[in-house]
């Protein structure tokens, strides 16, 4: 059967895949957004058309390296450039290969973008995951690493597929939404690994922004397939 791409965007939001534990976005560990972060998305200050243009940049760029997630703070996020913003010698000091400048979007011609991509269905998507209680997110998660619908749960609640690895897979150079739900899960391993009933492993993604797979597709199959 061919599938088109709103059939699966629409298939996110069946409840038969919560168990899989995607997606996990930053709201699902805290009620608000923390300050001194700015998200392009939540800025009213500016038009629809720039917000959708810093979001473009914001969300396909590559940010400094993060070296250790788990000592990451929101300081240390707030802190962090767009490595197109960063002067000259920055690159040689941290390291940083001097192709990252340009970001992820401005990599494909238009007709690219077009095949790749579906802005209605992915705001319909979004919207519509945006206003499922923190509950559901958070439900779906603690399923996904076999820690039950709450710790108190733990002993009556079924493991799905009680084989199933799971896999954490960070990027150094991504977004700051991405790096704080990923700080997350680790915080949440640690403090409850006595209770987590399925094998947990977290790799490093080295130079890798949100859209790895775009930008370096062979290294981020092969990376990922070593992990199987």
């Amino acid at each position: 059967m061919h599938l088109t791409l709103d059939d699966i965007l629409n298939c996110g939001l069946d409840p038969s895949i919560f168990p899989v534990g995607e997606p996990i976005p930053p709201i699902a560990f805290a009620p608000n957004r923390p300050k001194g972060i700015y998200w392009p998305s939540f800025d009213e200050g500016i038009s629809d058309k720039e917000r959708q243009r810093r979001f473009d940049v914001w969300i396909s760029s590559y940010y400094t390296p993060i070296e250790d997630i788990s000592e990451v703070t929101l300081e240390i996020l707030g802190e962090r450039l767009a490595v197109q913003d960063l002067p000259e010698d920055a690159f040689r000091v941290l390291k940083i290969e001097e192709w990252t400048k340009v970001i992820t979007l401005e990599r494909f011609i238009p007709d690219e973008l077009v095949a790749l991509s579906s802005p209605e269905s992915m705001s319909r998507f979004f919207v519509t995951l945006g206003k499922l209680d923190n509950s559901v997110h958070k439900k779906s998660f603690r399923r996904a690493l076999g820690l039950g619908d709450s710790p108190a749960d733990i002993s009556r609640d079924p493991l799905i597929w009680p084989e199933c690895k799971v896999v954490l897979v960070w990027c150094d150079m991504t977004l700051v939404d991405c790096t704080i739900a990923s700080s997350a899960v680790i915080k949440l391993l640690n403090e409850e690994r006595s209770n987590v009933r399925r094998k947990v492993e977290i790799e490093k993604l080295p130079g890798a922004n949100h859209f790895p797979h775009w930008d370096e597709p062979e290294r981020v199959m092969a990376f990922l397939a070593g992990q199987i």
